[in-house]
């Protein structure tokens, strides 16, 4: 469960990040709900190989996914 992430404006996604030894890999997309609260399923894979994980604000590209967090806005420790 995440808490407390301001609403995004139209064309701007939260990603869930795995930071591997080969690189970050690109988890899921989520939107939190109107109170800025989202539960998300947390996949097992690339995230069970991941060091850290971490939630980006990403651009939305039509037909593709980002390849590198744009704008990191929570990192695990």
């Amino acid at each position: 469960m995440v808490k407390g992430l301001p609403p995004l404006p139209v064309g701007q996604t939260y990603r869930l990040w795995a930071e591997t030894p080969l690189g970050p890999q690109g988890c899921m997309t989520f939107r939190p709900d109107a109170e800025g609260n989202a539960r998300i399923q947390v996949p097992s894979e690339p995230s069970g190989s991941a060091i850290s994980l971490l939630i980006s604000i990403d651009p939305i590209y039509a037909g593709s996914a980002a390849e590198e967090p744009a704008k990191p806005v929570l990192t695990s420790i």
